[in-house]
């Protein structure tokens, strides 16, 4: 039914009648069809009904049907028998195909004007995919008769990326994948500024990623928004104006969507892309209907044409059910690109193979499930309903299907490969390669390695180990920055000296670090508006007081929008609980004497150590409390931690290989008088004050002072190292290793074991 339907279409596109042949009278009628086998809607079928007409109008008539010859035993020559090539998986098919069609290729191209095309039969199109690609990357000429899902097709992404990026809550993510679609111009204009669109982008991206900017009309009233990118948001939105309307206005008739999309398309500039563009013009065509050439639309681009312009009229879609439908069209149309006027190999069926002349033939595919599996059966409509009304059933369909392949088997130079795997799932050559080899009488003869093999010394990658050339070692440390050098120099490197950095995903929801920004500022402005304990408030005021700077920072900080509320209610709802705990543990601390001095405070100091150039720590320390005592004020440096409880207590068990606490002791004690509130620290003490709904506990550093003072001496070995040039190795191990963002830079895995397991004083002598 579909097979009728689409051909009365396209007759009537022609302007042709449908009974145009039955109106013909030609002298005599010869027809060759393969193999016996008439299924109900096919040509063979179509064919005996213009032979019986012709026939009653006294025309002769002449129906021939091709068979394969049975040949006696040992009569076909080895060299003439279908070859069967084994493969490993996929991968290996595609190459071993490959190379047989090119070896065929080449030995046609020598022999001239007379050369014929090879066939690449498409039983499995993943795997012509992958052929395709090998073969185009070759040069060969390739004309694909099969074509593939215009959904597919770069084209048709754009189209449906511009659609999605006018939706009312298109996400900055749907205006990115728009934007890079490539169907736009260099550069644009909005406002009297021109901007460079690739340039523009990235800025956009990089600060919406950076803020979590994710409602995309929304983001013009950013007040941090690049200038360069407001520009860009200004022309988006002009762009997707006339679409972003009919949004609004929930729907229209279809012929009001498509003229919307034409003049998106116009007006951002990829409309003469899309008539430059095969596939991109066959998907327009596809969408609207047009059967005019582009010359033709543009002399009245007013209108929509096409097949279904009276239709278009009448039929009416809300966005969602446009961009359904956009989509279905694109998957349920074929696209076939302009073949070659020689093409050297031509990707086709096992139908429109036969009886035509190839040098060879190869067919990929040929295991079980594949070559000759059972269609699946219809569930409204059985094979005995299908044959009770006249339609092709899978049993017709599969003897067509065997006749058409038996004939391609005698063909000279037919090569079948079988793959004997795909991924963990073993496979087996199809039951019809064993079947054919036995009514045939032939055997299947194995065939040679296609592929040319190629000696290549192995270099092994070794453990990289980069240096630093004067002036280019970092005059400023951070304590991130040591920790990442002390875990693994070449982390040190590809961060802190590079500055690679992974992209933030542009996501809804509160990460671990939007809670703890949150949390940070809600102790800091708790501490600045309470003033002393217990003078200033009573428990209750406080916990009033927590409360309000809980709310107050939650909303300042996008925290309570409508796309992030949901994620953050959860810390919301502990968050009474929380300051009670805090506020019990802030009541036994301050009973001991200790009070705070000051919070989130920034310090830098100057390393004095002997090197020959300067370093300066700087960094924040959320917190300084002192107490007074009859040996003098006493110092306890703190910092927030929301984690792992047993993992902070671990951390501190060994000392030294704490970095954060004794780096921020360092800082403190290091900074001038008027950073660190006028006060000498030398017997500073440190702690992680840890943050949990069910108890704050403070993990103390002990003898951080004496820590520091060992943390600044390797800080000055390892940066008199730097400055001698010594390479900065990978050297990793453990959870460095196993969560690293730049694990694909030092490819640890592919090291040899010899020179894993091994340190050359090259690569950093000392440890």
């Amino acid at each position: 039914q579909q097979w009728a339907v689409g051909w009365a279409g396209h007759m009537a596109a022609q302007g042709l009648s449908g009974d145009l042949m039955f109106a013909q009278r030609p002298a005599a009628v010869a027809v060759l069809v393969a193999g016996e086998t008439v299924a109900p809607g096919t040509e063979g079928h179509w064919s005996l009904s213009l032979l019986a007409h012709w026939q009653q109008q006294g025309v002769p008539v002449l129906r021939l049907h091709a068979q394969p010859v049975v040949a006696p035993s040992g009569a076909v020559p080895a060299e003439q028998a279908p070859t069967l090539l084994r493969c490993a998986d996929a991968e290996d098919e595609a190459q071993q195909a490959s190379a047989v069609i090119l070896n065929a290729v080449l030995a046609e191209r020598e022999r001239g004007e007379a050369a014929l095309p090879v066939a690449l039969l498409a039983l499995d199109r993943s795997a012509v995919r992958r052929m395709r690609a090998v073969l185009e990357g070759a040069g060969v000429r390739l004309a694909d008769e099969t074509g593939w899902r215009l959904s597919t097709t770069r084209a048709a992404s754009a189209l449906t990326r511009l659609v999605r990026a006018a939706r009312p809550e298109a996400t900055t993510e749907d205006w990115l994948d728009w934007l890079k679609s490539g169907w736009l111009p260099q550069e644009v204009d909005a406002n009297g500024q021109s901007v460079v669109v690739a340039d523009a982008t990235a800025v956009f991206e990089a600060h919406c990623r950076k803020h979590q900017v994710l409602q995309a009309w929304a983001a013009h009233e950013d007040k941090q928004l690049p200038e360069v990118a407001r520009v860009l948001v200004t022309w988006v939105q002009g762009v997707l104006a006339a679409l972003h309307g009919r949004w609004l206005a929930r729907g229209g008739r279809l012929s009001e969507w498509l003229l919307a999309l034409q003049a998106a398309l116009q007006s951002s500039g990829a409309w003469q892309v899309c008539q430059s563009d095969e596939a991109g013009w066959a998907a327009w065509q596809a969408v609207s209907g047009a059967d005019a050439t582009p010359d033709a639309l543009a002399a009245s681009p007013e209108a929509v044409p096409g097949a279904w312009a009276g239709l278009a009229d009448k039929t009416r879609l809300d966005g969602h059910r446009f961009v359904r439908w956009v989509s279905d069209v694109m998957e349920a149309t074929v696209f076939r690109p302009a073949s070659p006027e020689q093409p050297d190999v031509v990707i086709t069926t096992l139908a429109r193979a036969t009886l035509r002349p190839f040098a060879a033939l190869v067919m990929p595919g040929g295991h079980l499930g594949q070559l000759g599996a059972l269609e699946p059966v219809d569930p409204w409509l059985s094979g005995s309903w299908a044959r009770s009304l006249n339609l092709s059933t899978p049993s017709e369909r599969r003897a067509m299907q065997w006749e058409a392949w038996a004939l391609l088997m005698h063909q000279p130079h037919m090569s079948c490969l079988v793959r004997e795997g795909q991924g963990s799932e073993p496979l087996s050559p199809s039951p019809w390669l064993s079947q054919w080899s036995q009514t045939q009488g032939v055997a299947l003869q194995p065939g040679t390695e296609p592929r040319q093999s190629q000696a290549v010394t192995v270099a092994p990658a070794g453990r990289p180990a980069p240096v630093l050339r004067p002036g280019l070692v970092p005059t400023r440390l951070t304590a991130t920055a040591y920790e990442a050098l002390r875990d693994c120099p070449y982390r040190y490197f590809a961060a802190h000296v590079l500055g690679l950095r992974s992209q933030d995903e542009l996501e809804e929801g509160v990460d671990h670090a939007d809670h703890g920004t949150w949390l940070h500022e809600v102790l800091r402005r708790f501490h600045t508006l309470r003033g002393q304990w217990p003078e200033g408030l009573s428990r209750a005021e406080a916990l009033a007081l927590w409360l309000r700077c809980v709310n107050e920072v939650a909303q300042e900080q996008g925290l309570t929008h409508a796309a992030t509320r949901p994620y953050f209610a959860p810390y919301l709802a502990d968050a009474e609980r929380l300051g009670e705990v805090y506020l019990d543990w802030l009541a036994t601390h301050e009973r001991e004497g200790w009070q705070v001095q000051w919070m989130e405070h920034r310090v830098e100091a100057e390393l004095r150590a002997d090197m020959d150039g300067p370093l300066r720590l700087h960094g924040q320390i959320d917190r300084m409390d002192q107490a007074g005592s009859a040996d003098g004020t006493r110092h306890v440096l703190i910092d927030y931690k929301t984690g792992n409880l047993t993992r902070l207590k671990a951390k501190v068990r060994t000392p030294d290989e704490d970095t954060q606490l004794a780096f921020y002791a360092l800082l403190a004690q290091e900074a001038p008088p008027a950073q660190r509130g006028g006060a000498e620290l030398p017997d500073v003490q440190a702690g992680y004050l840890h943050m949990h709904r069910d108890e704050v506990t403070l993990v103390p550093h002990d003898d951080v002072a004496e820590t520091a003072q060992r943390l600044q001496q390797a800080i000055a070995v390892d940066w008199r190292r730097m400055q001698a040039g010594l390479g900065l190795a990978a050297l990793g191990e453990g959870p460095a290793c196993a969560h690293c963002e730049h694990a694909g830079l030092c490819r640890k895995a592919h090291w040899p074991v010899a020179v894993a397991a091994t340190v050359s004083a090259a690569d950093g002598g000392e440890a």
